[in-house]
Order: structure tokens, then C-alpha cells, then sequence
């Protein structure tokens, strides 16, 4: 329930007050955007209270970023990499599963929120872990953040509709590719989310594996394996 700020005589208004109640307009589900004169709307404020806390609409949307991310604080274990990209990625999928808002804040304009960018980094310290190097570490990040939060937010996506495709979907469909769809659909109503995630999980893993393996331009590809941390 908000306690919003009410009218007469000014009250004092703080930063973490601000927040929270960015939070709350973020999270909540009517679809309506978020924006810096809605917030000074349910504070009962003026926007220029908000700035005197905030430079700007992107100090802002750090701070909120960072509040939603601080829950997402994986326990990575003391073991190979592949359980630990396990352990962070069901920890991420948990996280914003409670959370989905959080897509909405990931990024926006030219920035990238801080608090995303230091799960960038865990997945970083992960994946070197693996023996790639340079140019070859970094795509191999982007590629499994991406493949991982990009199964995240399908199945949040997916979640509303219950994974099932109606005949009125399906009617808008070619014939062929309705037959190709209903089919794809019907197998993987055999399984549940968290099997479907755990073997995306595991295609990303061998993969990395896959990757790591490939020889080198200029190095045999037994002195590549022998760099490979067992």
C-alpha cells in the first residue's frame, strides 16, 4: 500500500523515498510507462523536488535498477565453471521470473544499468574460466547472457497465455506452418519451465565447451586443450 506524500505543508521527500516508489510504478502491471512527472504525480510533488534528489531521469533509473537487482546475488560454488554458470542462471531465472519488470530497465537510451553490468561481469569471470580469450571471451559472454535472459524472458512472455497456442492462433497461420507450430507446441507442453530452461542451460554449456576446444589460428589444437582448466 503507498503512503503518498500529502498536501499542505511540504514534506520532506528523500532519495530512498523517491525510490521506492519509482519501484512500485515499475513493478506494477496496469502497462502504464513510467516517467518522471507520473512519479512526482503520486508523490504530490513537482518534478523539480525529484531533481534536487536526482541530476536526472538516469541517476534515477540507476538508483531504481540497482534496488531491483539487489536480490539477484547468486551463490556461485567453489567448482567448475559449468556449475557455476548453473548456479547463476537459475538464480537470474529466479530473480526476474519474481520480477519481470526488471527487462523494462535493463537498459534505456545510451545507457545500461550498473547493477546489470556487474552480473555481465560474474558471467565474465565465469566464462574465461573456460580458457577463451579477447575477442573469442567476449562473444562468448554476450552470446550466453543473451541466450540465457533471452529464454527468461520468453517464458515470462509465455507464462500469460499458459504456453498453449489457441485454433484462433492458428488460423492465421498457413496450413503448413500451422501444422509445424501445433506440432513444435504440443512436444514442448511435455515438459515444464524448468526442465525446458535447464536444457537451455545445458546447450549453452556445451557449446562454451565446443568453443573452447576449437583450435586457435597458429596454435596446434593440442596446445589449445592443454590451456582448457579441468
Amino acid at each position: 500500500m503507498r503512503n503518498p506524500i500529502k498536501r499542505g505543508r511540504p514534506a520532506k521527500l528523500s532519495p530512498d523515498q523517491i525510490v521506492a516508489e519509482a519501484v512500485e510504478l515499475i513493478m506494477d502491471a496496469s502497462g502504464k510507462p513510467f516517467s518522471i512527472h507520473r512519479l512526482a504525480g503520486v508523490l504530490e510533488v513537482t518534478p523539480m523536488a525529484i531533481y534536487r534528489h536526482f541530476r536526472n531521469k538516469d541517476e534515477l533509473m540507476q538508483a531504481v535498477a540497482q534496488q531491483l537487482m539487489d536480490g539477484l546475488q547468486p551463490q556461485i560454488p567453489e567448482a567448475d565453471w559449468p556449475e557455476q554458470l548453473r548456479a547463476w542462471a537459475f538464480a537470474a531465472r529466479a530473480h526476474f521470473l519474481e520480477k519481470p519488470a526488471l527487462f523494462g530497465i535493463l537498459g534505456w537510451k545510451e545507457h545500461i544499468a550498473g547493477a546489470w553490468l556487474r552480473q555481465i561481469a560474474v558471467i565474465g569471470r565465469i566464462v574465461t574460466r573456460t580458457g577463451l580469450q579477447k575477442n573469442a571471451l567476449a562473444e562468448a559472454v554476450q552470446w550466453t547472457a543473451n541466450t540465457l535472459m533471452g529464454s527468461i524472458y520468453f517464458e515470462i512472455s509465455s507464462r500469460d497465455s499458459g504456453y498453449r497456442v489457441s485454433p484462433e492462433d492458428l488460423e492465421s497461420l498457413p496450413p503448413e506452418d500451422a501444422r509445424i507450430v501445433k506440432d513444435i507446441m504440443k512436444r514442448l507442453l511435455q515438459k515444464d519451465a524448468d526442465a525446458v530452461f535447464g536444457d537451455c542451460v545445458e546447450r549453452v554449456i556445451e557449446a562454451l565447451r565446443a568453443r573452447s576446444q576449437a583450435p586457435v589460428p597458429g596454435l596446434p589444437a593440442s596446445a589449445v586443450r592443454r590451456k582448457i582448466p579441468r
